[in-house]
């Protein structure tokens, strides 16, 4: 899995490829109802103010889509490792993100466990 970088405020577009439990197949979105993604501060595991919609860009593909505009990411702290080590990234925040279907035989409750900000300089 690639790293979840969000830079701070900015507008920030990204997208998620859902695959079916257990394979390496993209999960047939086609009957999706709702898909939501929280952001999770990591450190207290209190939800943030920030709750994403995504929508599907490629059904069959799996593939979902959403955006986080410049005034929630800025909401977000950047984290940062000491000078000695560069001032490497640290992870501050994790999602839930919750799918959920028409015929409601299935839903899809997914944790990224590292989402990191990064600094824009603005």
């Amino acid at each position: 899995m690639s790293d979840f970088i969000i830079p701070k405020n900015r507008d920030f577009d990204f997208t998620l490829k859902v695959i079916e439990n257990d394979s390496f197949l993209a999960q047939d979105l086609t009957n999706m109802s709702t898909a939501t993604m929280t952001i999770i501060d990591a450190s207290t595991q209190e939800s943030m103010a920030v709750a994403v919609v995504l929508t599907v860009s490629d059904a069959t593909n799996g593939i979902i889509s959403g955006s986080i505009a410049a005034a929630e990411t800025n909401k977000l702290n950047v984290s940062r490792g000491k000078v000695e080590d560069n001032y490497y990234l640290k992870d501050g925040y994790q999602a839930s993100v919750n799918i959920t279907f028409t015929d409601a035989t299935l839903a899809i409750n997914v944790f990224i466990e590292s989402i990191y900000v990064s600094p824009t300089g603005a």
